[in-house]
């Protein structure tokens, strides 16, 4: 599930926030947790500091600080990111170079692990809309990674070219149903 930033904005503004929080548990925390576990930090700490950024959240978007154009999951890591360094310095780490001491790249990471979820649970929910054949066909492709030998097969066709055709109609009819949806557009051409 690809969380939107404009239904979170929308739900949190109207006091409805208990509707995204399950969804940004899911698919933020863990990336989260990732993080923190791998910078020293408890499973405590990772609810704690998970908490925290979703309260800050709250309060930023119902004070109208939220820079709407940022995506809430980048503004979530951001301070989770923020939020830990400061715990653990807090914690009794007096290094003065403590930021340093993380691994930035691991703060780089964490924004590219989550827009490669988000692009595979597009790219899911755009196979979706393809018919049942075309989904099998996507699927056995993109998931199973079968040669089209293996799908001709799979999906009972006279023969590998039958399958290469379409697989071929298949891929156009998915382009199409992209090019009708903005949101995956955008997404899926995000660069890492």
């Amino acid at each position: 599930m690809k969380i939107e930033t404009d239904k979170i904005l929308h739900c949190i503004l109207n006091g409805e926030q208990d509707k995204v929080l399950k969804d940004l548990y899911t698919e933020v925390m863990p990336i989260v947790k990732k993080y923190i576990l791998s910078n020293s930090g408890t499973t405590d700490d990772v609810f704690d500091v998970f908490q925290d950024s979703l309260i800050i959240l709250i309060r930023y978007v119902r004070e109208k600080k939220y820079d709407a154009t940022m995506p809430v999951t980048n503004f979530l890591l951001s301070v989770c990111r923020n939020l830990w360094i400061n715990k653990a310095k807090k914690k009794g780490n007096n290094n003065k170079n403590l930021e340093d001491s993380f691994d930035m790249a691991s703060s780089e990471n964490l924004e590219k692990e989550l827009i490669s979820k988000e692009r595979k649970q597009t790219l899911e929910q755009l196979i979706e809309l393809l018919g049942e054949r075309c989904k099998r066909i996507m699927t056995l492709v993109f998931y199973e990674e079968m040669s089209m030998k293996n799908v001709a097969i799979e999906m009972g066709f006279s023969g590998e070219d039958v399958a290469k055709t379409s697989h071929y109609k298949c891929k156009l009819k998915l382009i199409e149903i992209v090019k009708n949806n903005s949101w995956a557009t955008n997404l899926l051409r995000h660069e890492n």
